[in-house]
Parts: C-alpha cells; structure tokens; sequence
C-alpha cells in the first residue's frame, strides 16, 4: 500500500475509535440513568417491617445484636462483640435513658444516663465492678 492510502485507513481508523469511545460513553450514561431511575423508583414504594423483636446473628448463629420493646413501653438496642463485650442502649417507659458498657465477664465498666426529671451522669466502673468515678 501506498503511503496516501496508509494514512487514509488511519485517518478512518481514528474517526472510527472516536466514534466508539463517545457511543461507549453514551451507553455508560445510559445505564446508569436508568439504574438511578430504577433504584429512585425502589424507595417510593419501600416496605415496612414491623416486630417487637429483630435479632442480628453472625455467620455461625450466635446472636450479636438485638432491638426489642418491652410491654411497659420500654426499648432497647444490645450489641455484643466476638468477645462477649456488650453495650446496651435503653429507653425505658418513664423517660429514663441511658448507655452501657459491660466487660467480657458481663460486669458493668460504664453508663451514661439521663433520668425521668432531666438530670443526667455518667459512671466509670473498675474490673471488680467498684466504681471508680461517677458525676453527679
């Protein structure tokens, strides 16, 4: 082939891949369009679960995390480590609320809390389970 004809593939072969990059960007636009319309569409129409119980389970069945009501209107959310430490959040039927953190031997090491009439603290607690600092 001569050197007119060479260049002309070439130029033909560079309008060819120019055209195929935007026609793949095109497509790219595309389906992403219409995958956000699809999953916008989703949460229109999203279902509600309802339970006085739901219960995480790792891979094995054990139980790590549980949200629960309680028939005196309470609720409260547990979860537990791979090593058996738990931190529990509550919210009880008289307005009291608080977070707390047990060690792996199920001894109490923290709590934050607000009572009924708004007055709130927090308490550090040693292995034994003493405590070792509380305001108020």
């Amino acid at each position: 082939m001569d050197e007119q004809a060479t260049n002309s593939v070439v130029q033909r072969l560079e309008h060819v891949e120019r055209e195929n990059r935007r026609l793949k960007r095109l497509g790219s636009f595309l389906i992403f369009g219409v995958a956000a319309v699809v999953l916008m569409g989703e949460t229109k129409g999203a279902r509600v679960v309802e339970a006085e119980k739901f219960v995480l389970r790792d891979l094995v069945g054990k139980a790590r995390a549980a949200l629960s009501t309680m028939p005196d209107g309470s609720v409260g959310l547990a979860i537990l480590s791979a090593d058996g430490k738990s931190l529990s959040l509550s919210a009880e039927g008289d307005g009291t609320m608080g977070l707390t953190m047990y060690d792996k031997s199920k001894k109490l090491r923290a709590e934050i809390f607000t009572l009924a009439d708004g007055s709130a603290g927090l308490a550090l607690y040693d292995a034994s389970g003493k405590a070792m600092w509380k305001a108020p």
